[in-house]
């Protein structure tokens, strides 16, 4: 503020450099493309294999391993040149975007805000034009998509990061694990056939009935094992623990797998776009209240008393043990059911995104509950005026139930979890009024 010209100057140089970095980027990977098909990348995908279920070790196959004498110096300069370029590039977008990622720290925990290395990504490009055309032939079958997938990426992920991790060591370009940028390569990979093909396709099938058993089933079943990839993927990134590790601290990996944050997950790509975080969402929530319905319907899950247990006398009824009046399983379940449900969303890796998947499903589900504890006592009271003792007790076994649902709802709210949804929700809702007021001021400001 105190010497804009100097302000001036520093932008007119950002803007020159910006131009030349812009325009050495084609040229550095045309080059390192033409590297990649003397070395005769990419390696052999055993197909064959996934669709048997069985599994082969192909490293031997993977073109880095036979990499020595000129060849492997002409790779290394062009892959190390390639990445300080794009280290570079990031360094100074970084600079440039400081005062924005500060006001933008409020609005999450999503860290994931690199891009994946060029070079990485360049291999992991003609490699996916391949897979895609098994992924398309498997529209049906999403077990051997995600077991393809998985398999380039555990396949060559030691050789990956064996070979190429020293390159960047070497020319001392810190910041950069190559093992993890294999990995979310891969998961991008995946990504991108699940973003072009196979989620539109569903959201079209869905959008006439949302309770279509058989599509909500198979969407269900993608997001499963979308979960359970990240977690293979999670296990193997943590497996660069060591002296090759230069992105990660130790102590940034815990058992929680929402916990990796430096690798990109697959199931962000059910929660970018607002109206499928939305169907994902409706969609689980139906199918929790599917399974708790079929749950609920059985009387066991009402009760905990046994024929013997019915007394009419007020004497007898204070004598029985404390245990004879807990809530009913059935409300147990439900409980269950919901932090079921709401796990879910935990490893999304933005917290608004959670916050809005619990939104769309934690009321709704509670509602649903309610109702039915309402009709139950509606019903008894309709058939007896609690004039009998088993309706009596069907009411009470029904307030016991919506007190233990309340006592699970308040301890759940101390979690650090929802404190923190709690904090941002908070936070959205001050920008949200500040944005109005800022708005009625521009307002009286034309007016006047």
């Amino acid at each position: 503020k105190s010497w804009p010209q100097w302000k001036r100057l520093l932008v007119a140089v950002d803007i020159r450099v910006d131009k030349t970095v812009a325009s050495l980027r084609p040229s550095a990977i045309a080059d390192y493309r033409s590297k990649l098909a003397e070395i005769r990348w990419p390696p052999p995908l055993s197909v064959g294999l996934i669709q048997e279920g069985a599994h082969s070790d192909l490293k031997a196959e993977n073109p880095l391993v036979k990499l020595n004498g000129e060849m492997k110096q002409k790779f290394e300069s062009s892959f190390v040149s390639l990445s300080a370029l794009q280290a570079l590039q990031c360094r100074r977008k970084a600079r440039q975007a400081i005062e924005v990622s500060h006001k933008r720290l409020g609005n999450g925990n999503y860290k994931h805000n690199h891009e994946i290395l060029w070079a990485i990504e360049e291999m992991m490009t003609l490699i996916g034009s391949r897979a895609a055309v098994h992924f398309l032939k498997w529209s049906e079958n999403p077990d051997l998509i995600f077991g393809l997938a998985y398999q380039v990426a555990q396949q060559h992920v030691e050789i990956i990061d064996t070979v190429l991790q020293p390159m960047l060591d070497r020319v001392r370009l810190a910041g950069y694990c190559v093992r993890e940028e294999w990995i979310s390569a891969v998961s991008v990979m995946l990504m991108n056939h699940l973003r072009s093909h196979t989620l539109p396709e569903l959201v079209e099938k869905l959008s006439d009935d949302v309770k279509g058993k058989e599509e909500s089933s198979y969407w269900l079943h993608i997001v499963d094992l979308a979960i359970s990839f990240d977690k293979k993927m999670h296990s193997l990134s943590s497996k660069s623990i060591g002296p090759l590790a230069s992105k990660v601290e130790l102590d940034f990996f815990d058992a929680d797998d929402a916990g990796l944050e430096s690798v990109i997950k697959c199931v962000t790509v059910f929660a970018e776009r607002k109206e499928w975080l939305d169907l994902w969402s409706q969609l689980e929530l139906v199918d929790a209240q599917r399974k708790l319905n079929r749950e609920l319907q059985d009387e066991r899950a009402w009760s905990h008393y046994t024929p013997s247990d019915v007394v009419s006398s007020a004497v007898q009824i204070t004598s029985f043990a404390q245990e004879d009046f807990r809530h009913p399983q059935g409300a147990e379940a439900t409980m269950l059911r919901m932090w079921t449900l709401i796990n879910r969303c935990r490893s999304l890796p933005r917290d608004d995104w959670k916050l809005e998947f619990i939104r769309n499903v934690g009321s709704p589900f509670v509602k649903d509950f309610l109702g039915t504890l309402l009709q139950r006592c509606q019903e008894a009271e309709a058939t007896t005026a609690l004039s009998e003792e088993g309706a009596v007790v069907k009411v009470a076994s029904c307030i016991n139930a919506s007190c233990y649902c309340e006592h699970k709802l308040l301890e759940w709210s101390e979690d650090v979890f929802f404190l923190d949804l709690r904090r941002l929700q908070i936070s959205l809702a001050d920008d949200q009024c500040n944005s109005k007021i800022s708005g009625v001021k521009v307002l009286q400001s034309g007016e006047s």
